[in-house]
């Protein structure tokens, strides 16, 4: 068998869901190795991670004033 139909006569031979899997992996593996392999100036090229601050999830996060108050559904447990 040919090596180039390999691949795709593999691929094809998986139910529809399985197929978008194997899409989704090449995808993670075609920016895995872009990070690894882009190089500027003969250095490798590291994306900047976005920096959390402290006080940027203010007002995300809201506490009900009951949060402490015992749960209904256990009460024949207390």
């Amino acid at each position: 068998m040919n090596n180039n139909l390999i691949i795709p006569e593999k691929y094809f031979s998986l139910p529809i869901r399985l197929q978008y899997e194997v899409a989704d992996f090449i995808d993670f593996l075609s920016k895995k190795y872009r990070k690894r392999r882009s190089k500027v100036n003969g250095k490798f090229n590291k994306e900047k991670k976005r920096m959390s601050h402290f006080g940027n999830a203010k007002g995300l996060i809201i506490e009900k004033k009951d949060f402490n108050a015992p749960i209904e559904d256990f009460k024949d447990y207390m």
